[in-house]
Parts: structure tokens; sequence; C-alpha cells
């Protein structure tokens, strides 16, 4: 979307002086660098994410080959946060 807000103001601004900067290389060259930058800035949440288990009536994390989600399974009250 950033890109694509980029391109709309450079042609809608300034539509003749843009057409040097709007060529398939810049757009490529924007895009990756958006791209990375974003990847950047997301890697601490991506390396420190977890996915739980969970009770869906009492909130209750539930912990690998225990009985409780074995009984929350059967009776199909697990969902995954």
């Amino acid at each position: 979307m950033t890109v694509l807000s980029w391109d709309r103001y450079l042609a809608v601004c300034s539509p003749i002086n843009s057409m040097k900067v709007r060529t398939n290389s810049v757009a490529i060259g924007v895009l990756l660098s958006c791209s990375f930058l974003a990847t950047l800035m997301l890697s601490p949440v991506l390396r420190e994410s977890m996915v739980l288990k969970v009770n869906k009536l009492t909130g209750v994390r539930l912990y690998e080959d225990t009985n409780d989600l074995i009984e929350s399974d059967k009776h199909g009250l697990t969902i995954s946060k």
C-alpha cells in the first residue's frame, strides 16, 4: 500500500516530471526495499511468537499430552492462539 500510494502521489502531483522516476527498475527497487524493511521490523514478532492451546470456555492454557487437553479436544473446546 505504501508503494502504491507513493506512485499515485507522483502521478497526480507531477505527472510529467515523475515519468523519469516511474520506471520498472525503480518500482522493483522500492518494492524490494519496502519488503525488506517490513520483514526486518517484523522479525522480533516472528522470532518470539508461539502457538498455545487454550480451552474456549475457561481460557486456561492446555499443555501437550495432558488429560485436560485430551478431554478438551474430545468435546471440541480447544482453540489455538
